[in-house]
């Protein structure tokens, strides 16, 4: 949604209705301003600058070589103690340089905590959630497994 400088337009949807117009910017149901429309260029105009450029990744090949033998080893860690293992592999959208490895399984539980250790030690991230059709969720992040291309 956008805002019309002039206010003289219909509201578009029910939402539209939370906003008001206000001598010292708008004003949100509550009370609450968001400032003036000078701020708000500011604002428009400070993320312009920071807005990042597109930037082409390749891979990391020591990096990315070390990586994916240690997915191919989580992998078959995972199948063995759950054969409907479900693992995807893919670059992470938030943090381009990271290739992260997601593993939802109904069982977790292993006596072989020295390869798991060995799996951890090589991530640098882990996040593990329990997902409401009783599985767990793991996604181990593996950061610098692709690298900005600077060119020759």
């Amino acid at each position: 949604m956008f805002f019309d400088r002039s206010f003289n337009r219909q509201p578009q949807d029910q939402h539209d209705n939370d906003f008001r117009p206000h001598s010292e910017g708008l004003f949100l149901q509550g009370g609450n301003t968001m400032g003036t429309f000078d701020q708000c260029d500011a604002l428009v105009e400070l993320l312009k600058r920071h807005m990042p450029e597109t930037v082409y990744l390749i891979k990391n090949h020591p990096r990315y070589e070390e990586v994916t033998e240690t997915i191919r080893e989580i992998s078959d860690f995972f199948r063995e103690n759950d054969e409907n293992a479900e693992i995807t592999v893919a670059p992470d959208e938030l943090v381009g340089t990271m290739l992260a490895v997601d593993v939802k399984t109904y069982l977790l539980c292993t006596t072989e905590t020295k390869a798991l250790a060995r799996f951890l030690a090589k991530a640098d991230s882990l996040d593990v959630v329990p997902l409401t059709d009783g599985r767990v969720q793991l996604i181990l992040g593996f950061d610098k497994a692709y690298k900005p291309y600077e060119g020759q």
